[in-house]
């Protein structure tokens, strides 16, 4: 959910796009009264942006081309999509232009959704594992792999890498939407 998502990844600006009025409004309306974000934005279509920050100020343009080329993933009645990009600046009297990276894409995954070890124990037994809570905070699973949940909401698996990990990591994954 997109409470999950702003604790997970603690954004300094949201820019909402690509959704039906109503939806970007009441994501919007929600990050801002749950302070997710310093500064939520839903700009018009072919709306310019303005960046600006204390280390550098940016006006540009993101081009249709670019927005057609992210892969989006349903959170809830939202859709969120990770985009790594560079500034092109295509004349000197242009506007700078944002475009995808030119490089190998790819990123640490960004699960989204919220999970908990309560809800994961039943996928774990159903799997054939011995589960059990130690320390009330740590699912133990095949007494190999323990899983946590840690302080600011990031989920940590930790063991012996093999298929009890693997696996286990797996079901963790099928969870949440990957981003």
């Amino acid at each position: 959910n997109a409470e999950y998502m702003g604790g997970n990844m603690a954004p300094r600006r949201i820019i909402l796009v690509h959704g039906s009025p109503e939806s970007t409004a009441a994501l919007a309306q929600f990050c801002r009264s749950e302070r997710i974000g310093e500064d939520v934005r839903t700009p018009a279509l072919a709306e310019e942006v303005d960046l600006t920050s204390t280390t550098a100020a940016y006006a540009v343009k993101l081009l249709d081309s670019t927005t057609a080329a992210l892969r989006f993933v349903s959170v809830g009645v939202y859709e969120v999509a990770h985009f790594d990009g560079v500034i092109e600046m295509p004349d000197a009297r242009d506007v700078p232009v944002l475009t995808h990276a030119h490089r190998a894409l790819g990123h640490d995954p960004i699960l989204i959704g919220r999970m908990q070890l309560k809800d994961l124990r039943p996928l774990l037994v159903k799997e054939g594992f011995e589960t059990e809570f130690v320390s009330g905070n740590v699912l133990v699973v095949n007494d190999v792999v323990g899983v946590r949940i840690g302080d600011a909401g990031a989920i940590e698996i930790e063991g012996m890498r093999g298929t009890v990990y693997d696996r286990v990591a797996e079901l963790v994954y099928a969870c949440h939407q990957v981003l």
